[in-house]
């Protein structure tokens, strides 16, 4: 369900002044939005999972409602559409609580709302719904400020200074609220972790964004579809160079490039956080194509878009393939350990560091534990401090990340024993110690 849904119902219990200790250092538009899913339904995950659904759906028929004017035809939406559902993460994010894919689709939105069409005037009632979906983007995440500075100049005239100051009042207010509760300033904790770490997060890493790229539009997307991409750039693209960065479509690229280079700062490079600059800079790329009703350019989109859903409804099947196959190793792996849990009635915690997939171990409902149980998570973000009296460490021993790094040298300060469950590829790491021989 991803780590927010977990804190869903703490919201509503201690109220927002837990935001502090869950805030990932994110704002709490989705912390919130999700408690009141929790609170409203009182139901399992499956109603939750139907809910983000249907929010991302609704998303994503409003950005192509809104494309087709931006366009001025039918058949690059879709095509665009068509591009992201190729983006593999797409196919995870469709169905998970992932807070970036609808804050990008909310940002984008509200770029196209104020985009001049032709030279046309921006309308009052644009502005105004443009200014409603970015501030619901910005609430979600704090890196969706990318947008409104992409749309600094759509909005370079003095009587649109309100709509610029107001969104700025609202991300900085987050800031203010944040250190008033926690008396340190709002960070995305892979900032902090490496501020934490002593390092000075204004030095730029430009290797990492070069890996970011790479891992994005190599890795992720199929490499038909990243070619047949290039080469409608080359084919169809305005004959003159300015048109790669026209006026229209100046702040996607701005936004896409923008969200980019917070990878400069990020230590690793999770996927999950992508979708501000893939999305941006294919609208940009949409944009940029030259519309023609030629055959050769309706046969060349038409097999872009044919190339684009296959590789959808394989990334489809691969993730549901994966996940199914993972949850039933998981389940044989760890059904070793969760008999020992039991036959033992252990009072020490364990400390997980990702969702174990199995109903002994996880919170019912959520996947995640909870204070009560005899158990700690320990997640991807440094949000909490190990606890010096934990006698059993898992970790899935395929899973590298800060988090696990940590945990290992954890389990090797304490001189913990080691035993396998399972292949590699889909085992776990029990670290335990002697007193549990």
């Amino acid at each position: 369900m991803n780590d927010e849904i977990y804190y869903a119902n703490t919201i509503f219990e201690e109220g927002i002044g837990a935001w502090k200790y869950h805030s990932f250092g994110h704002p709490p538009g989705w912390l919130i939005l999700n408690a009141l899913n929790y609170k409203l339904r009182q139901v399992g995950p499956f109603f939750s999972r139907t809910f983000v659904f249907t929010l991302v759906w609704l998303s994503l028929l409003l950005l192509h409602r809104l494309l087709r004017d931006f366009y001025k035809d039918d058949i690059r939406p879709i095509l665009v559409l068509s591009t992201l559902f190729s983006y593999a993460y797409t196919a995870t994010a469709l169905v998970t609580n992932h807070p970036v894919l609808v804050a990008s689709l909310l940002g984008c939105s509200g770029l196209i709302l104020i985009s001049s069409v032709n030279g046309e005037l921006v309308s009052l009632k644009n502005k105004v719904a443009a200014f409603v979906l970015l501030a619901g983007a910005i609430c979600i995440r704090e890196s969706a400020i990318v947008f409104l500075i992409g749309a600094l100049p759509l909005l370079w005239k003095r009587k649109n200074k309100y709509f610029i100051l107001f969104q700025l009042l609202l991300f900085i207010s987050y800031y203010w609220v944040y250190y008033q509760l926690n008396g340190e300033i709002l960070l995305n904790d892979q900032m902090r972790i490496v501020r934490d770490e002593g390092k000075n997060i204004l030095i730029f890493s430009f290797l990492k964004v070069g890996t970011f790229l790479r891992d994005v539009f190599f890795g992720q997307f199929s490499w038909t579809t990243l070619g047949l991409v290039f080469l409608a750039l080359i084919i169809f693209a305005k004959k003159r160079i300015s048109n790669l960065i026209k006026f229209k479509t100046i702040a996607f690229l701005i936004s896409g490039l923008l969200h980019v280079s917070f990878f400069m700062f990020y230590r690793d490079n999770g996927m999950r956080n992508s979708m501000m600059s893939v999305l941006p800079l294919i609208i940009w790329w949409g944009g940029v194509l030259q519309y023609e009703r030629k055959p050769i350019y309706k046969l060349g989109i038409g097999l872009l878009i044919g190339i684009n859903l296959y590789a959808f409804f394989s990334n489809i099947e691969r993730v549901v393939d994966k996940r199914l196959v993972a949850a039933k190793e998981m389940k044989t792996e760890l059904g070793r350990v969760e008999n020992f849990l039991k036959e033992n009635t252990l009072n020490e915690k364990l400390i997980l560091t990702t969702n174990p997939y199995h109903h002994y171990l996880e919170n019912p409902g959520y996947g995640y534990v909870q204070n009560g149980l005899r158990t700690q998570w320990y997640g991807g973000v440094d949000t909490m401090k190990l606890d010096s009296k934990a006698s059993i460490v898992l970790i899935p021993m395929n899973l590298e990340n800060f988090a696990t790094e940590k945990l290992r040298e954890f389990s090797q300060i304490n001189n913990m024993r080691r035993v396998d469950f399972g292949p590699k590829d889909k085992g776990f790491s029990l670290y335990f110690k002697d007193s549990l021989q």
